[in-house]
């Protein structure tokens, strides 16, 4: 022979190109024998000539053969070449021939559901419909023959993919895409938390693009009733990101987004939301730092909607203006039940308003104005408005600097109020006489609503004590008096702590303070500082070794310059040697506790460190006493 054998099939030599070949009976796909050296084979044993070109050109075929059987990865093309050069090279066996009606209609389904399919619609010469045309439905004549989802061919790989991707994503797989797509790293704790009722994410410092991502998982697939995000760096921008969510999340029926920078822009994103909501009952925006726009939008946010029961404005600068805007809206206001407006600089203007609004409110019940400075003034005119109110059941006034002056309206308001409840007047300047006055109309057997008090920071006497345990007993009336921290049960100042530390050591070493101070008699107005005191025990005439020297200087290391009177010092000695604690006894807190309230200070007399005689007038601060 002149030209290569090559073994056909007798089949084969009559088909066309690939792409139109005939469908054949069977295939049994069997690996020939190789290539021998200098031998071909065609299936009968027969001897191929041995030529040079022969052997070169077998040469070649055995050397891609080899390649292509030992490539790590065969792509779905060279699949597909190889499958066709066995067909070509195999001859056909005798079998039984598939019908054509289902011959097409495997390969329909084949086309629909295979992962070849590109390859697949290449080698059979047709063009599938897109994933997101309706879906053919094929017949077919066989009765077990069923085109249900649960066994298409197709399900099992979309069950595969799915089952990869939620391998791979986990929970929530489109947040976390959301969040590929914004470049965010997905919070796990709000994907561990998610289907709680209760969400709460403090301090989280979210940025625009997480507040997206979770505001579009919140608004579909959560059922969450409080949301929780107070002290989140919230500004205006996460804001308007969860504007959507807050509206159309129907579920969530309270909302803490306090301590957030939002300033006047966000309290305009909050009433937009609050508006058009018919859902959120109770609202939290403590120091958001509204200010006075603030204010005039949330004047109109009570004002309209009816739905809201619980807001809280505390700590927002929203001044005068704001509370004379929220006072007029809350005359007509019919459902609001709980009010706070703690701590935004309401003087008397705002809260003649405020009084004004309650004569004609029927549905507040809770008030809060704590830490306004509305002084005398803002107080009668809040208890005048008490008046004509019969639903207000507690009211805070902590903190307006209120004084005695305002304690005749009280007297005549408060017990026979026929709503309020609790009272709350605590650090305001009211002195123990202003506090007894409050107290003596409730000893009357009229009946009263009024079961809590609070008093803290009052000065306390002992006619006030005894009318306050009187009350308690008779009527069960709980008053809430905590003292001050100059007459607390223990004293913080470390002057008392330093010198009995001092007085320990004196006793320790047996050392009395008339031999440290001889003529203790004479100097007991005299000035000293803690550190003049332990220079004068080391200098009294007792040998002490290093160790007690530096036990000496370590007590008065961090007060060494704090002055005091030395008839002081010889106080605190007599209750050490007595066994008593300085810092719980009544004589000696006043001096050392700082601040008094009520108290006047004095300028004590200092020693004079460049003219070691005499004495000279210090300013307060080292060394405070009260007189």
């Amino acid at each position: 022979m002149d030209g290569p054998f090559q073994c056909r099939s007798p089949v084969a030599s009559t088909t066309p190109s690939l792409p139109s070949i005939p469908r054949p009976a069977s295939l049994n796909f069997k690996s020939e024998r190789s290539f021998g050296s200098g031998r071909l084979s065609n299936g009968s044993g027969m001897k191929l000539p041995n030529s040079a070109k022969m052997r070169k050109k077998a040469s070649k075929e055995q050397t891609l053969r080899s390649n292509s059987k030992n490539s790590e990865r065969d792509s779905p093309c060279s699949v597909l070449s190889k499958t066709s050069a066995e067909i070509r090279r195999t001859a056909w066996m005798n079998g039984n021939v598939l019908e054509d009606d289902v011959y097409d209609e495997k390969k329909e389904r084949l086309l629909r559901t295979s992962k070849f399919k590109k390859d697949l619609e290449v080698y059979f010469d047709v063009e599938t419909p897109s994933r997101l045309a309706k879906r053919i439905w094929v017949e077919s004549d066989d009765d077990e023959y069923d085109t249900d989802l649960d066994i298409d061919l197709g399900m099992e790989l979309v069950i595969d993919e799915r089952t990869k991707q939620i391998k791979d994503d986990g929970e929530f797989p489109e947040y976390k895409n959301l969040c590929r797509k914004y470049k965010t790293v997905p919070n796990t704790y709000f994907i561990r938390h998610s289907v709680d009722d209760d969400l709460s994410m403090r301090y989280r410092y979210m940025s625009p693009k997480d507040c997206r991502a979770m505001g579009w998982e919140m608004e579909n697939h959560l059922t969450f009733k409080k949301l929780d995000l107070a002290d989140n760096g919230l500004g205006p921008k996460q804001m308007i990101a969860l504007a959507e969510m807050l509206l159309k999340n129907k579920y969530v029926n309270e909302v803490n987004l306090a301590h957030n920078p939002m300033g006047g822009f966000g309290s305009h994103i909050v009433k937009i939301i609050l508006l058009n909501n018919s859902h959120i009952a109770k609202v939290d925006l403590t120091g958001n730092n509204f200010g006075i726009h603030g204010g005039e939008n949330f004047a109109e946010v009570i004002e309209t909607n009816v739905y809201l029961k619980d807001i809280r404005l505390g700590n927002n600068k929203m001044e005068d203006s704001g509370a004379i805007a929220i006072g007029r809206a809350l005359e007509s206001n019919v459902t609001l039940e709980h009010l706070d407006l703690s701590w935004n600089k309401i003087g008397k203007q705002g809260a003649a308003k405020i009084a004004a609004a309650l004569k004609v409110n029927s549905t507040l019940k809770t008030l809060i104005l704590s830490m306004n400075g509305l002084g005398n003034g803002g107080c009668q005119m809040i208890m005048e408005g008490l008046r004509g109110n019969e639903t207000l059941t507690t009211l805070d006034l902590s903190a307006n600097r209120i004084t005695d002056d305002a304690v005749d309206i009280i007297c005549r308001v408060l017990p026979s109020h026929r709503s309020i409840v609790s009272l709350k007047l605590s650090h305001n300047q009211l002195s123990a006489e202003g506090a007894f006055r409050i107290l003596k109309p409730l000893t009357s057997k009229i009946k009263k609503k009024l079961n809590y008090l609070e008093l803290d920071g009052t000065d306390v006497n002992t006619d006030l004590m005894d009318i306050v345990e009187s009350l308690n007993a008779r009527r069960g009336l709980v008053i809430s008096i905590k003292r001050p921290p100059s007459r607390r049960s223990r004293t913080l100042d470390q002057l008392t702590r330093v010198l009995s530390a001092i007085c320990r050591f004196l006793i320790k070493e047996g050392l009395d303070i008339k031999t440290v101070f001889p003529d203790l008699e004479k100097e007991r107005e005299e000035s000293y500082s803690t550190y003049d005191i332990i220079e004068i025990i080391r200098n009294c005439g007792e040998e002490f070794n290093r160790t007690q020297v530096t036990e000496l200087r370590k007590i008065c290391k961090e007060l060494r310059h704090r002055t005091l009177l030395l008839k002081e010092f010889e106080q605190v000695y007599d209750l050490v040697l007595t066994g008593r604690d300085p810092t719980a006894e009544e004589p000696l807190r006043t001096p050392f506790a700082g601040k008094r309230r009520g108290g006047q200070l004095v300028s004590l007399p200092r020693r004079d460190p460049n003219e070691p005689g005499q004495l000279t007038l210090s300013s307060v601060a080292p060394g405070v006493r009260f007189q």
